[in-house]
């Protein structure tokens, strides 16, 4: 095939400027296509938010204007991609812990995209007064069943403790220590635990 004659008798600056111009628009359509598909393949893939909060609800003896009885914190667990995941476990990191805290879950629960968000009370007592000095290292984690970990970041504000002791809370965060500490302020066999 040839070409016609008014293409061959083009300038050649001519020709490289529009051989130029579609290369500079085909390199930006290129270039846009794959932002978009990495923007998707982001946005696709399961991702969860992790937030720790301390004093969110209270427990009065009688009405709202008596005295508290207890305060609770939260863990709220919410699935932030498009993908459904299966979270395994919840549970509060302490510091000078490697490990933390036993599964505040008792059974695995899916969340899919747009489902409300996992919401775990968490007793505000003397069972966390050993790590009350450093409440901002007190982190909420969370697994899923693929195997990846989620860390919240630190609450906002310290946790205000009651007084009293719940003594399966101390159980769950595996704080023996405490455990130790009120249990020799109990006579013996009044525990049921």
């Amino acid at each position: 095939m040839d070409l016609p004659q008014w293409i061959k008798e083009l300038p050649p600056v001519t020709v490289a400027l529009v051989s130029a111009g579609v290369a500079t628009l085909s390199a930006l359509t290129s270039g846009a296509s794959l932002f978009l598909n990495w923007r998707n393949s982001r946005r696709d893939r399961h991702d969860l938010t992790v937030e720790l909060t301390w004093n969110v609800r209270s427990i009065h003896e009688h009405g709202l204007r008596s005295p508290i009885k207890q305060r609770f914190g939260e863990i709220v667990v919410t699935n932030a991609g498009r993908r459904p995941v299966h979270v395994t476990f919840i549970g509060l990191h302490l510091p000078g812990r490697r490990n933390a805290s036993a599964n505040l879950i008792e059974h695995g629960q899916k969340l899919d995209e747009g489902d409300p968000s996992i919401v775990i009370p968490i007793p505000q007592d003397s069972a966390l007064e050993p790590f009350v000095g450093e409440w901002k290292k007190i982190l909420a984690t969370v697994a899923t069943n693929t195997g990846r970990w989620y860390k919240s970041g630190p609450a906002w504000s310290p946790p205000t403790l009651m007084p009293g002791f719940d003594f399966d809370f101390a159980v769950l965060l595996q704080d023996f220590a405490a455990l130790d500490k009120f249990q020799k302020g109990v006579p013996k066999g009044s525990l049921n635990g």
